[in-house]
C-alpha cells in the first residue's frame, strides 16, 4: 500500500524527480513581441528665406530667376541697401553691368545717376557699379581705391532719357533713418528734395529695372 501511494504521488509531480535527482533549473521560453519600427514621416521644409539686415518698409524683392538661356527675363526692383547681384553678362559688375551701347538701356538692372527728372521720366547717366572684392580690383586698374567696398566707374559722358510711367514703384531711402525705404510712385518722386540722398542731382545714384523696354522700378542706392 505504501509503495502504491508513493507511485501515485510520483506520477502527479510535473517535472519532479522521484528518485531525488535534481532536474536542474526549469527554463521557460519568454514570448517575444515583434515591435514595428517607429514610422517616419518625411517633412518637407519650406525653402529658407533670408532677409536683409536692414529693415525696409517695403518688402525686399528676390532677384529675378536666371535661366540657362541667358539673363533673367523679368527684372524686378531689388530693394536693399546693397546692390543687386551680378547677372549673366555683367563681367562682374553688379546688376546688368556697364555701358551696353549708345541707345536706350536694354532690359536689365542698371545703375546710374539721375541728373534731372520730370513727369515723363529721367535723364540717366549709366555707370558701372562694382561691389565686394572685385571693387578693389577694378579700382586698382584705374589707379584708384575702393575704401567703402564699392567702386563706381563712369567712363562715358553720354546720358539717356528714360521714360518712366507715373505709377512705377520708386523706393526712396527714408531721410529720418537712413537705412529704411519708403515706397512711392514715380509721380510722387522725388518728394520735395528732402530725401536721404539729393535727387535729382550729381549724387543721385539709383538702380533702374527694365523689362521688355518698360521700367518696372527705381531704387535709390545707399552709399556710405
Amino acid at each position: 500500500m505504501g509503495r502504491l501511494l508513493a507511485s501515485i504521488v510520483c506520477a502527479a509531480l510535473v517535472l519532479g524527480a522521484c528518485g531525488g535527482d535534481d532536474p536542474g533549473p526549469i527554463t521557460t521560453a519568454s514570448s517575444t513581441t515583434a515591435t514595428a519600427a517607429p514610422s517616419t514621416t518625411a517633412t518637407v521644409r519650406p525653402p529658407s528665406t533670408t532677409t536683409d539686415p536692414v529693415t525696409t518698409s517695403a518688402p525686399s524683392t528676390l532677384p529675378p530667376t536666371t535661366t540657362s538661356e541667358g539673363p533673367p527675363r523679368v527684372f524686378l526692383p531689388h530693394v536693399s541697401l546693397g546692390p543687386p547681384p551680378s547677372y549673366p553678362g555683367s563681367a562682374g559688375a553688379s546688376g546688368s553691368g556697364c555701358h551696353a551701347d549708345t541707345g536706350p538701356p536694354a532690359d536689365g538692372a542698371w545703375f546710374g545717376n539721375v541728373g534731372a527728372a520730370d513727369a515723363a521720366g529721367v535723364t540717366f547717366d549709366l555707370a558701372c557699379f562694382y561691389f565686394g572684392p572685385i571693387a578693389q580690383t577694378e579700382a586698382a586698374a584705374d589707379g584708384a581705391e575702393a575704401p567703402g567696398g564699392f567702386y563706381i566707374r563712369n567712363s562715358s559722358p553720354l546720358t539717356r532719357d528714360v521714360a518712366i510711367p507715373p505709377a512705377t514703384p520708386v523706393y526712396t531711402i527714408d531721410a529720418s533713418t537712413g537705412n529704411t525705404f519708403l515706397e512711392l510712385t514715380f509721380a510722387d518722386w522725388p518728394s520735395g528734395g528732402g530725401g536721404y540722398i539729393p535727387c535729382p542731382g550729381e549724387y543721385c545714384g539709383v538702380w533702374i529695372s527694365i523689362t521688355e523696354g518698360l521700367v518696372t522700378g527705381l531704387v535709390e542706392q545707399y552709399l556710405p
